[in-house]
């Protein structure tokens, strides 16, 4: 009985108050979370972490969204350049493999940025180079167009006429049969009549004058039959800065030389699709002839440019040697 229980003995008051002060029970001043009205003081570890967290997935879309403008700006580009004319092979302005990047690192994207700047000019430079080429071109086809204009005008005066009157009945004759060419069918149907050989045998067309034929009736049926298939064509102009000037010496007429001389020198400032000389007496002969052109080389280039509907111009001029007609003629579209 006189052993105390030691579950009943109380610990000494000075020894709890030392337990309760103890330094490895005290909870340090920073750790703790609360004031004494029970509010928070210091974020905890999770809200360090969901703050964290957020920072990263803000982090994260402003990358998103860079990357989205990125490739926009990408697919731009390549819109701008295909739709460019551009004969140049410049297959390194096409961004067929776009820039990427992660989340750690962000140099690709000042990188990309200073290429893209580099890019982004030289791409003003060319299209600076392509404006003033542009600018040239427009201004060249200006002049040509108010050259053209000029001539026009010119060109489609009442009074532009040949001067000589062979020329002059060629010139009509030639717009009249482009006009209407099936009504000079009939013409060349009766022409074939005037179809002879002469005491020595060789073919001629007897109209007004004799000229030696190389295939005969043939080709004037061939000339009808071309005739029928044509339809009507535009009129030709009398343009006199295309026709070959006569020559000062008469004999120079017939020279074949002399003729291509002058062709080229025409053609140094204007263009001439065809030409060819004409030798005859008659203008009404002459004329019937051309449609024929029955000549021992077989082209039919007289026919074919006088029947030709892409031309627009003809230059045409003549001179009298004794009872003979010198003519050139000349053509340009």
């Amino acid at each position: 009985m006189g052993n105390k229980c030691k579950k009943c003995i109380f610990p000494n008051l000075e020894q709890q108050d030392e337990i309760q002060t103890d330094s490895r029970n005290k909870k340090n001043n920073f750790d703790s979370t609360t004031n004494e009205n029970g509010m928070n003081i210091y974020p905890t570890q999770i809200e360090k972490e969901n703050k964290f967290k957020n920072k990263i997935e803000n982090l994260n879309e402003e990358l998103e969204n860079i990357k989205s403008k990125m490739n926009n700006d990408n697919k731009e580009h390549e819109n701008n350049i295909n739709t460019e004319n551009n004969t140049n092979n410049n297959d390194f302005l096409k961004f067929d493999n776009p820039i990427t990047f992660d989340n750690n690192d962000d140099q690709n994207f000042h990188l990309f940025q200073s290429n893209n700047n580099k890019i982004s000019e030289s791409i003003k430079v060319d299209d600076n180079n392509n404006i003033n080429k542009n600018n040239e071109i427009i201004e060249d086809n200006d002049k040509n167009e108010n050259f053209k204009i000029q001539n026009s005008i010119n060109l489609n005066s009442e009074n532009n006429l040949p001067k000589d009157d062979f020329s002059k009945y060629i010139f009509e004759h030639i717009n009249k049969i482009r006009k209407n060419p099936k009504e000079f069918i009939e013409i060349i149907e009766e022409s074939k009549s005037n179809i002879k050989i002469d005491k020595k045998g060789k073919l001629i067309f007897k109209h007004k004058v004799k000229v030696t034929l190389s295939e005969g009736e043939p080709v004037f049926n061939e000339a009808i039959s071309i005739l029928e298939r044509t339809s009507q064509m535009n009129e030709l102009i009398f343009n006199p800065n295309i026709c070959v000037p006569i020559p000062d010496n008469e004999n120079d007429i017939k020279s074949k030389n002399y003729l291509n001389e002058k062709i080229e020198e025409i053609k140094q400032n204007y263009p001439i699709s065809s030409y060819w000389r004409d030798i005859i007496t008659d203008p009404e002969t002459s004329f019937i002839l051309m449609i024929v052109d029955d000549s021992s080389k077989k082209t039919r280039i007289k026919r074919n440019d006088i029947l030709n509907p892409d031309y627009k111009y003809i230059g045409i001029c003549s001179v009298t040697i004794g009872k003979t007609f010198g003519c050139y003629v000349t053509f340009s579209k």
